[in-house]
């Protein structure tokens, strides 16, 4: 090779020595800015179309059957028992015989006051006649006056006589309305000798047996009467739903010895008070619970259970929590998609949590696009593709 050439060649080793290092730096940052623009483009997020649906607070409280009422049934009248008419378990209304009492002693003072009637009666009649002859007379001697035929002391002592006839038919009708009274008081206390139930119900308890003396001072009642129609079934509730709790809104009771067998009602009673240790509020819900053949009841008092109840019901935009972003306050940042691929930031204000999920009602529309899985550090304005359709 010639000098001039071994020149020229050694030149150009000189020049790509010098340029290669720079097209690899340049095809290098061209390669990186390239891989993250990629990167950047392939970020893939999991999105929810949102869909106002229904939604309802269901709460089930633990609870017991009782009666509406308890009643203690006394002896109006003392007297020894006689007879057992309607025993425990037995199912009885208003004006059905329970016990009888010896009525002999109350025979014997009712014939007695009848006498005492029949003798006021009487009393009275006798001094109705004795009235009225009085004023008879009182009525010639009048006339007889005018003419001056009679004495005027025998006047007097006339018209006296008439007022004391008149008060006598006073006093005889009061007699005879005492005595009444007493016949009154003396039949009642006849009938009374019959035990009946004051109310419908079920004999819960009985406390007497034939032969035994009883009073109306009786610490323990003969019967113990449970009133079973509507059947309350009440249990506690926590304080946290104490304000949408309203009285008639209906219920649903089931009970543990009637598996799968709902019973509607309506919430009767709320609190008045709320535990202030257990922060529990007292719930009562109204079952109906009428008579079947035979007179029996389908429920009975004592029974446990569940009361079903539906304090809150609609249509919101249920969330899962999991796509909230941060919390600001009392709001949630929540990411969307636009048609534009792009993310864009909304805040909202739940209504309430339920579980994993909560509840939107405004600062929403049906149709957007939720953004509820995706990389961590996704914020407003970023590029993404949907994975799922």
């Amino acid at each position: 090779m010639t000098p001039e050439g071994r020149m020229h060649s050694s030149a150009v080793g000189r020049f790509l020595a010098v340029a290669m290092p720079i097209v690899l730096v340049a095809t290098a940052g061209a390669c990186t800015k390239e891989t993250k623009d990629e990167t950047k483009a392939a970020r893939k997020v999991t999105v929810r179309k949102l869909a106002m649906e229904s939604w309802s607070e269901v709460l089930d409280v633990p609870s017991t059957a009782m009666g509406n009422a308890i009643v203690n049934v006394f002896a109006k009248v003392p007297g020894r028992v006689t007879a057992i008419r309607n025993d425990e378990g037995a199912y009885v209304k208003a004006g059905d015989p329970l016990i009888d009492l010896d009525t002999r002693d109350l025979l014997i003072s009712t014939r007695a006051v009848e006498g005492q009637v029949e003798m006021a009666r009487a009393g009275l009649v006798a001094a109705e006649v004795n009235r009225d002859n009085l004023a008879k007379d009182v009525g010639r001697f009048t006339e007889l006056r005018k003419t001056g035929s009679v004495p005027i002391t025998e006047a007097d002592k006339l018209d006296a006589a008439l007022k004391a006839a008149e008060a006598q038919v006073g006093i005889a009708k009061a007699q005879l309305d005492v005595a009444l009274s007493g016949q009154e008081m003396s039949r009642r206390n006849l009938s009374d000798a019959s035990v009946k139930a004051p109310v419908d119900g079920l004999i819960a308890k009985r406390s007497v047996d034939v032969g035994q003396e009883t009073s109306p001072a009786a610490a323990i009642p003969l019967v113990i009467l449970v009133a079973v129609d509507p059947m309350f079934v009440e249990g506690t509730a926590p304080e946290s739903v104490l304000g949408r709790l309203k009285p008639g809104m209906k219920a649903v009771a089931t009970f543990d010895g009637m598996p799968g067998e709902p019973f509607d009602g309506v919430l009767d009673r709320i609190g008045p008070t709320v535990d202030p240790i257990s922060k529990m509020v007292r719930i009562r819900v109204a079952v109906p619970n009428p008579a079947l053949a035979g007179g029996t009841r389908r429920l009975v008092p004592g029974m446990s259970g569940l009361i079903r109840l539906v304090p809150e019901q609609g249509r919101y935009f249920v969330m899962p929590l999991n796509a909230v972003r941060r919390q600001e306050g009392e709001s949630m940042v929540l990411l969307f998609v636009g048609d534009d691929s792009k993310v864009t930031e909304r805040k909202v204000r739940p209504l309430r949590r339920d579980g994993l999920r909560f509840l939107v009602r405004d600062g929403l529309e049906e149709g957007l696009r939720l953004v509820i899985a995706g990389p961590k550090d996704l914020e407003a304005g970023s590029l993404v593709e949907v994975a799922n359709p």
